[in-house]
């Protein structure tokens, strides 16, 4: 049974990614001519401070992988442990890599309601607290550089500091009020990814990271080497499936992957006037638009076909 499970979670993403017709490879998807940003993130190093206030701030959850240390365990000891943590951490920094030990996910079915076949079960995958903590260190110092350089869209509400999908939903109110004083037409166009997290393509996804962001050098060798040569197991009922490697996707239950998914919105081609105006969730978005009078039901299908055409070339 934890086989079938890991089978299936392994090769769902690729699944779903060969049915997006995609016309040419993400070399060739995007301007040659562009040439990014100016300045470029610069990955500072960590402290053993540090390390003990982002350790102390992990929820003590359940679930852990198999031999892993339990985080209040972790806590318990992590003054005594943090001088050591620090050195591994700024080692990985200098070196730019992520040890495969680290990247190995438990991956725990959840039943999300239905008949009890997998593709009713939502993987959940369990990494080492130690991995989480490193994560954490990453994840606070690429967020601190995107939201210094104002690189994410201002509707962009997933995942970001003081914003919430109640503020989209306010913002989606206040821009149909709007639009009635003005005595406007408003149509509205909602698109959830399937499976976003599981076909998230990681060279599309690393080539925005340089090209869009200005994440270049040791930091982007760092991130591909997070994303790279991860692998994974099922464990069902006490019984622990084969590892198997995984290509395409971010590991949801990390700390880092899930966050990686905002910076697929950004792109500067025919498509990023839409998305500059859309409500930018996680895996979601929605694209409230007034309709002038002279314009018909034709209009609002091409911006349809539009956004479309952005998710064909971003492979979601």
């Amino acid at each position: 049974m934890a086989n079938i499970f890991n089978d299936y979670f392994v090769t769902l993403g690729k699944r779903i990614a060969n049915n997006i017709t995609s016309p040419c490879s993400h070399k060739c998807k995007y301007p040659v001519a562009y040439n990014g940003p100016d300045h470029s993130f610069v990955l500072h190093e960590t402290f053993p401070e540090e390390v003990e206030a982002v350790a102390n701030r992990l929820l003590e959850c359940k679930s852990v992988r198999m031999n892993d240390i339990p985080i209040h365990i972790l806590k318990s000891c992590i003054n005594a442990l943090s001088p050591f943590l620090a050195q591994i951490f700024n080692l990985c920094i200098r070196k730019s890599t992520n040890p495969k030990s680290l990247k190995c996910a438990q991956v725990v079915p959840i039943h999300k309601g239905g008949k009890k076949t997998a593709k009713n079960y939502r993987p959940i995958s369990l990494l080492s607290p130690i991995n989480k903590i490193f994560e954490k260190l990453l994840y606070s110092r690429l967020y601190s550089y995107i939201e210094q350089h104002n690189m994410l869209s201002k509707h962009q509400y997933g995942f970001r500091s003081g914003l919430s999908t109640s503020l989209a939903v306010y913002d989606t109110h206040e821009n149909f009020l709007q639009n009635t004083e003005n005595r406007l037409t408003t149509c509205a166009v909602f698109c959830d990814l399937s499976k976003a997290f599981d076909t998230l393509d990681n060279e599309i996804l690393l080539w925005k990271l340089e090209h869009f962001y200005g994440i270049r050098g040791l930091p982007h060798k760092l991130l591909t080497r997070y994303l790279q040569d991860r692998q994974q197991y099922t464990v069902v009922g006490g019984y622990r499936s084969t590892t198997q490697g995984v290509t395409l996707g971010v590991p949801q239950g990390s700390s880092l992957g899930p966050h990686y998914l905002p910076y697929m919105w950004m792109t500067p081609h025919k498509h990023q006037t839409l998305l500059l105006h859309s409500l930018l969730m996680i895996d979601c978005w929605q694209y409230p638009v007034p309709i002038p009078p002279t314009y018909n039901m034709e209009w609002i299908v091409n911006c349809k076909k539009s956004m479309n055409g952005w998710d064909i070339i971003s492979c979601l």
